[in-house]
This record gives structure tokens, sequence and C-alpha cells, in this order.
């Protein structure tokens, strides 16, 4: 009788939990399903979805639609398949399935337009429709209908927005489809405009548990252009200016075709074969759209004819030059200037600039202008001989090039008096706003280019060049008189007619000679082994929860820069907290977040983030290379860095509970160092006790469902509750 009593007292207390919905004490019984719905495949949170395909004149070609930069009003578009597959032991009950599609259909980098899979099709929009405007609508209604489809078929066999549901048993893949009135279960790939847009999927089952999806994706265009050269050509050599021809790409060029990109909005190039990577450009970064030949050129030559659209896709095809002298127009005896343009380290200095300009009585004023080779050397060969010739070599390209926190560390040595820049050519570098001395506002200067604040240095080019037979008056002061950065030089005053010409190059910002300057030369810095850890603690975060993260560096390092991308997460303050460090170590952007410091201790900051989708955490943050390199400087050699997620660092915490306000439910959000036990109260602002509830839980991240219906009918406005566990309590 004993035994019965006992069976017939937990039946009863079994019924009375699930009766009234108390399903946290349910499902340590096992009897509920407690467990949040699941998204088996959720995609990356920003990924590119490749368009290989031509654009289609019947889609997304109306009066409205336009392209700013095509000035088209046909939009570029391609397939994508946007489909998730989720998981829940509700499925066979009735469980919502939703998605919410944000487009950007105006280019303008703003996702203004939302389909709503609850109101697609017969549930509202209709087919051949898309709400234009209406993101900032309540709840994504109104906006401005626009039509898409404008093939020659009926209208209700025009395409419009749909969800595919397929699967059985607890599982399901959902799908964004198109399908049209007259076929609805005939589902095929959607095609959306080029450009940045963003799902959101929402399930949600019967027993009140909801997860959520986020993805930001780009359809880009990814085909290269189809370019044919024609047959091979013979230019002539011509005396004036001086004996050169000048040979242009479209004098190649039988055809050119894009699946996008309209002709003429191609762009082209021309370089020698072989003597490149990608798509020819100049040092100021346009396209390298001629090739000059002189006297000692001629002959046969082969060369690259390129073709790009404008998303940067490129392709070549090779054409043949005869380059000749019918009327020998080389038959003197040219000067031939030419030199070498290396680093203090001898590395060589690819692709700078060198233009020479000859002034004489008899003979007009000429010009010539040469790139440097990889090896450093340039030539102007077939140039006439002039009293006087001027070389000024430039180049003004990629200033962050060997630009690094380590320098900042250097520099900053110098200026405190503790290890003085050995050469005059560092001191050059490190005057970054170029004001004749190196003092913190140099440092300032190149720490906002480390930091992607600034991509040039306002008030300096990227390359300073002196002559190499230039001697410093004071070598530890090199401002002291003013030093000259071209040669002018009397041709005829040697008895031979090669003249040589040699520049050192000093990159600015670069006193540890780590700058990449020729494609002869690999990488200056030593890797060493060992690894710079930033530890955290793993935990989950809810959409709309602000908290705050402690960063801490595992040891001091003379320097460390790094780029932090977070997605899904809203960066609302940084505060630093290591000696030395404040606003000017960090920049901050859509995304991603910079920082650059060599102070005297341990890096040591908070940033205080706000959740706009719920999550991991390990998996919405990461460092990068994107803005600034991730790197640390320890003793010259270059370190690694990495974020290292420790199960271990976890600390009790509550957060808010989310959603806040709330009617029907919300979430109380909380970590456990160790699993345990944790009591909840609820109270209203006359300390009332409305809720008390015991329960659990495992180690790390936790949450307590509370519905409206665990509270008493009459309570309302303001509530406070109290989270304990067995070592500390916290409330909210």
């Amino acid at each position: 009788m004993n035994g019965l009593s006992f069976f017939l007292r937990h039946f009863l207390l079994i019924c009375i939990l699930l009766i009234s919905g108390d399903f946290a004490f349910a499902n340590n019984l096992g009897l509920a399903d407690f467990q949040d719905t699941l998204f088996v495949n959720c995609p990356a949170a920003q990924y590119i979805a490749g368009d290989t395909t031509n654009n289609n004149p019947a889609l997304w070609n109306e009066s409205y639609w336009y392209d700013n930069t095509l000035q088209l009003h046909d939009l570029c578009e391609g397939p994508i398949n946007l489909n998730i597959t989720a998981w829940d032991s509700c499925f066979g009950s009735s469980v919502s399935i939703q998605y919410l599609l944000f487009l950007d259909l105006d280019g303008d980098d703003s996702l203004e337009t939302v389909i709503n899979s609850n109101m697609i099709g017969a549930g509202g929009l209709g087919w051949n429709k898309v709400p234009f405007g209406n993101a900032a609508n309540p709840n994504y209604s109104g906006g401005t209908i626009r039509a898409f489809d404008e093939r020659p078929v009926p209208a209700n066999q025009k395409y419009g927005f749909a969800l595919q549901i397929t699967g059985a048993g607890k599982q399901r893949v959902a799908a964004v489809r198109w399908n049209t009135q007259a076929q609805p279960d005939n589902f095929v790939l959607p095609e959306l405009p080029h450009g940045k847009h963003k799902i959101q999927w929402i399930i949600q089952d019967t027993c009140g548990n909801a997860d959520t999806c986020v993805s930001i994706f780009t359809v880009k265009d990814v085909k290269k252009p189809v370019v044919k050269c024609g047959v091979p050509l013979t230019f002539n050599v011509v005396l004036y200016p001086a004996p050169h021809v000048t040979v242009y790409p479209d004098y190649f060029i039988q055809s050119m075709v894009d699946n996008c990109t309209p002709t003429n909005y191609l762009r082209y190039a021309i370089r020698e074969a072989g003597t490149g990577t990608g798509f020819p450009l100049t040092p100021a970064g346009n396209p390298q759209d001629m090739i000059e030949y002189g006297c000692f050129q001629l002959g046969t030559h082969q060369v690259e004819l390129w073709i790009r659209d404008v998303e940067g896709n490129a392709d070549y095809c090779e054409g043949t030059i005869h380059a000749k002298d019918p009327y020998n127009d080389c038959g003197f005896d040219p000067f031939i200037y030419k030199g070498l343009i290396k680093t203090e380290y001898d590395k060589a200095v690819k692709d700078v600039r060198v233009e020479g300009t000859t002034y004489g009585q008899n003979i007009p004023s000429l010009f010539a202008g040469q790139l440097t080779n990889q090896f450093g050397s340039y030539n102007f060969t077939g140039m006439l001989g002039g009293d006087t010739i001027k070389v000024v070599p430039s180049k003004n390209d990629n200033h962050t090039n060997g630009v690094s926190t380590y320098d900042l560390v250097l520099i900053s040595r110098h200026i405190l008096g503790l290890e003085p820049l050995s050469s005059p050519y560092k001191l050059i570098a490190a005057d970054a706003n170029k004001s004749g001395s190196v003092t913190s506002f140099d440092v300032i200067e190149i720490r906002k280019l480390i930091l992607g604040i600034d991509t040039v240095f306002h008030n300096n080019t990227s390359w300073r060049f002196l002559p190499m037979a230039h001697v410093f008056p004071n070598p530890q002061n090199p401002f002291q008189a003013a030093f000259p950065e071209t040669l002018k030089i009397c041709s005829y005053c040697s008895d031979t007619q090669t003249q040589l010409l040699n520049f050192v190059g000093i990159k600015i910002g670069d006193v540890n000679g780590s700058v990449i300057s020729s494609t002869a030369q690999g990488e200056a810095e030593t890797r060493s082994k060992d690894t710079l850890y930033w530890k955290l603690a793993p935990r989950r975060v809810e959409a709309g929860e602000t908290f705050t993260l402690s960063f801490d560096a595992s040891e001091s390092v003379q320097g460390y820069q790094f780029t932090l991308q977070f997605e899904g997460l809203e960066l609302l303050q940084v505060r630093p907290r290591a000696l030395d460090m404040d606003a000017e170590n960090f920049g901050i952007f859509e995304n991603a977040l910079t920082t650059s410091y060599n102070g005297a201790e341990k890096g040591a900051f908070d940033l205080v983030f706000k959740a706009k989708t719920g999550g991991n955490m390990q998996d919405m943050l990461f460092l990068s290379d994107r803005i600034t390199s991730c790197a640390a400087f320890n003793r010259d050699q270059k370190m690694a860095q990495t974020l290292q997620f420790d199960q271990n660092n976890a600390q009790f915490a509550v957060y808010s509970n989310v959603p806040n306000p709330w009617s029907t439910q919300t979430a109380i959000g909380f970590d456990l160092p160790e699993a345990g036990a944790v009591h909840l109260e609820v109270f209203d602002l006359n300390g009332r006790l409305l809720l008390n509830k015991n329960g659990n839980f495992e180690k790390g991240h936790n949450r307590i469902q509370l519905k409206r219906s665990d509270l008493p009918e009459n309570c309302s406005g303001i509530l406070v509750y109290r989270l304990e566990s067995a070592q500390t309590s916290a409330s909210g």
C-alpha cells in the first residue's frame, strides 16, 4: 500500500506540473519538450553568393529600378538558394517557420525592403510584387508595390515570393522560392539583384520554444569578361618628342563582352607579357592603358590585353607587336640615363615612377618617364641628350605597406631618448607629418593609418627618394639642412654617354625595414612560434542583451595590433584599462574594431556590446587582418594572436531578460561556473513575492523561460527578479 501511495502521489504531481505549464520542472523529469528548436545548418553570418549567369532583361527591369553604377534601369540578378534545416522534438504538431528577407534594391547599402513570408502570395502580397521601402514600417507593412517579372506570360504565371517546406519526422527544410499563382506547388530558385541583403529565419513550436538564424549575403558577379585579341600589328617609331611608339589596348581588342557589365563600362589595360599578375594598374591605381617602346626595344613583343568589369573580375588575351624603325629615326648616338632605386637595407623598390626632362639650347625640351622593374632599375633609352637633365622619382601608393605597431615602439623609444634611430633615413621615415622633426604627432599620424582611420598620410607621400650620393652634414639630424629629392646634372660634363642616377627609397612610417618593396623580395620580419592569447569565457547571448567583455592579454609585449570582427553585435562603448591607453588606440567601424597599443603594460580593455541576434560568443567574435593586420611584437619578433575561449573562465552572471518589456513570455539568461541548483524569485515594487522556483542547471550558459501565466493575474508594471546559486546571487 505504501508503494502504491508513493506512485499515486508522484503521478498526481506530474499531472499538475503538465497542466499548469511548469515545463521547467516537468522537463527535469523527462516529460516535456523544454529543449530549444535548432537550426541544423544555419549558414555563415556573412557570405558571398557568386553569380555566373547572364543578366536576364525580363527580370528586375522597370523604370523605377536603377543601378547607380551602370546608370541602367535593368538590374543584374543572380539565382540564390536560401534554405535552412530545422530540428525540433515538437515537429508533428503545429510548427511555425518564417523568413524575413531584407533587400537593398536601390544600391545605397540600406536594406529598405522586407519580404515577410507570413504575408506573401495569397497571404496578402500576391505575385510579381515587392513592397519597396517598407523596412521602417511597423510589422513591415505598407511600402510601394513594385513589379519585377516582365516575362511575356499571363498574370497568373508571373513569379512571386514563396516559402517551401519539406521533410518529415523531427526535421524540416525551409527554402525561399518563387512560384506562380497558376502553379503554386511548382517552386524555382529566386533571382535577386546584385547587392548586399539579409535573411532572418524564425522557428517556433507549440511547446513554447523558438530560435532564429540570421545571415547577411552578397549576390555578386564572379564571372570574368570574355576578350578576344586580333592579329599581330606593326608599329613604327617616330622621332619627336623622342624616338618612340605608344601602343594602346584598343589597337588589339577584337571583341569583349561580359555577363552583367555593358561594354562601355568595361575597362582595359595593357602590359608586357609575363611582367606581372592581375589587372595592370599604374602606381596611382588607374588602369595601365599604354606601353611605350623606344629605339632600344625594336623587334617583336608579346603583350597582355586585359579587360575588367565593374565588380573587378578580369581576364586577358595575348597580342603581338612588331616595333620597327623604317625611317632610321633611331640612327643617332643616344645618351643613356639609367639608375637603381633601393632602400637603405639594399632592397629594390619596384614601380617607382621616374621622370626625366632634358633641356638644351639647340633642341626642344624633351620628356621621358618609366617605372622601375622588380630589381629597382630604370633607364631612359632613346632620349636625346641635352645640356641638363632633371630626374624626379615618385611613388605614392599603399601607405600601410611596412607600417606596424612595432614601428611605433621604435619611434617612441627614440622620442624618449631610450634608443635613438640609427640612420638619417630612419629619421626621415619617422617624420610622418613632414614637419622636419620626429615628435609624438608623428606617432599619432602613423597610428591612425594602422587603425584604418586614415588610408594615407595627409601631409606626406608614402615614399620619399634621396640621391644615393648625397652626404648629410649631420646624420643625427637630417632636417638640419634641406636635402635634395631630385637629381639635376650636366649631360655633357662626362666623357661617357651613360649616366648613372641612383636613389635611396624611404618608406614613410617604416623604421624597421619591413616594407615589401619588390616582387623579388619576401617578408622581412622574423616570426616566432609564440602566440599572444586573449582569454574570454564562452557564453551565449540573447537578442537585445547588453553586456561587457573584458579583454586581457596573456603577457606583456612591446606592441600589438589587430582587427576584431563581430557579427550580430552592436559595439556601444570602448573602455581602455591599460596604462597610456586611450581612445586613440582604437578605431571603430561597422562590425569591426581595430586597436594598436605599445604601452608599458599588458593590453587590457573592456568592450560594451548589445546583441542584435542571439548566439554563442565564440561564433560572433574573431580576429582578422581585414583593416589592421593581426600581429604582436616582442624583441623584433612577430607573434601570432588568437582569442581563447575557455570554459574554465566562466563565472556566475545574470543578464537582462529578453524581450523587455514583454507581454506573454520572456527569458532570463545566466552563466554558472559549475552545474548546480538555482533559485528564482520575482517581486513587485512593493516587495510582494510573486513567483518562487527551483531548478538544476548545467555549467555554462542557461536560461529560464518566464510566462505571463506563471504570475498572478493582477500583477503588472515593473517587476524585480533575483537569481541565487550555491555561491552567490544577482538581481535584474
